[in-house]
């Protein structure tokens, strides 16, 4: 099966709104799988300021919340996301 797309797991995507050196690792693993030609989704985002955070970052996807409650999720394009 071929592999076109990478999901980074929400506690990977957490810690982009850390400083340190676990984000360093994550925003060096998101340029190396996105130089290697794959999409990158983000899943848990569930604040405006880390939506901004994986656009920069050059995802393709991110796994939103779509309400309050939990598990509440869609995923969709980052050109057309919003919270």
């Amino acid at each position: 099966m071929p592999v076109d797309l990478v999901k980074f797991d929400i506690s990977m995507v957490r810690s982009l709104e850390e400083s340190g050196r676990q984000a360093l690792f994550v925003e060096d693993l998101v340029r190396m799988i996105k130089d290697a030609g794959y999409k990158l989704v983000a899943e848990g985002i569930e604040s405006e300021t880390l939506l901004q955070r994986v656009t920069e970052l050059g995802f393709s996807h991110a796994q939103v919340s779509i309400s309050a409650a939990p598990r509440h999720w869609r995923v969709c394009e980052l050109s057309a996301c919003a919270l």
